[in-house]
């Protein structure tokens, strides 16, 4: 799969410009601090008229259909590691707000409109061309909000165990993270006021391969504890409709009834305002159906969907 770097200067199909030069995105070959495992290509970094900034990586076919992965809360876009080989297409592996290697903002900001409109941003500054949008748990959240707020610029999306619903508090106080989360803020702050390096982070992190592990321990080690604090306290769905009907084709996958997040009383409710919607489960999944447990028939879904949304 080809990797294309502005600081190697090539040309992307003549979309590069000296603004975008100016702007000092970067790209090198580099190993996370105290985690030989992860290797990862320092992002671009672009600036968006909503005020952040975000980082993110290009890789593959420029002049193919453009793919945009957004990854689950508290992850970055390591989280997609294992999928971006597999993808044929112009992939833009993207790090939320709050998240990886993007900028921060407040608490009030950690809101599904928020994090699509970032997505459009950069959709309409440096894509240019409406994309197909991946999105996990969180991702997935932002990808439905940016599918009914811009579909001008979305041409079908993938949505991964998303929570739409869990903007019931009843709900979310009944949940299996409402304990969790708490806990994973509390010991993710300690560790970044002392500076401890990423290997501190192992004991939080329960992926299942030595590879995925080392992903999500760097990248708690880059994320802002106060997206969580956001999703405990609802805010993430302020002004967020879960019924309202997406006009694009859309793709879902759902975790293993005894483990998911979207359950079978959301396909169902999800299905009735959008009957043209593909609805898969995944077998013996986690929340993160792109865990190596089950990437094979994730990658199924997705690619399938890729070829035909």
């Amino acid at each position: 799969m080809l990797r294309h770097s502005r600081t190697l200067q090539l040309d992307l199909g003549g979309r590069l410009d000296a603004e975008r030069r100016e702007r000092g995105a970067h790209r090198r070959r580099e190993v996370v601090p105290d985690h030989p495992l992860i290797v990862t290509f320092a992002p671009v970094l672009t600036s968006l008229r909503t005020g952040q900034t975000l980082a993110f990586d290009r890789l593959g076919n420029p002049d193919a259909p453009p793919i945009v992965l957004l990854h689950g809360l508290s992850g970055s876009r390591l989280s997609y590691g294992a999928v971006v080989a597999h993808l044929e297409g112009d992939v833009w592996n993207v790090d939320l707000r709050g998240h990886g290697e993007s900028s921060r903002a407040t608490l009030e900001s950690y809101d599904a409109q928020s994090y699509a409109a970032d997505v459009a941003a950069l959709i309409e500054s440096e894509i240019r061309r409406p994309a197909l949008v991946v999105g996990h748990s969180l991702g997935g959240v932002a990808a439905a909000q940016l599918g009914r707020s811009r579909p001008d610029l979305v041409a079908a999306v993938f949505l991964e165990d998303p929570p739409l619903y869990e903007g019931d508090a009843q709900r979310r106080e009944n949940s299996p993270t409402a304990k969790f989360f708490p806990q994973l803020i509390a010991a993710v702050r300690e560790l970044q006021d002392r500076s401890a390096p990423v290997d501190d982070y192992l004991p939080l992190v329960t992926e299942p391969t030595a590879e995925e592990a080392s992903a999500r321990c760097a990248s708690l080690h880059r994320w802002d504890p106060t997206t969580m604090e956001a999703a405990v306290a609802g805010i993430v769905w302020s002004g967020f409709d879960p019924d309202a009907v997406l006009s694009c084709p859309v793709t879902i996958v759902r975790a293993d009834p005894t483990l998911a997040v979207f359950t079978a009383d959301d396909a169902d409710r999800f299905a009735a305002a959008n009957p043209h919607a593909r609805i898969h489960a995944v077998p013996g999944a986690s929340h993160t159906v792109h865990a190596s447990p089950t990437l094979a028939p994730y990658l199924t879904h997705l690619q399938a969907f890729v070829r035909d949304p």
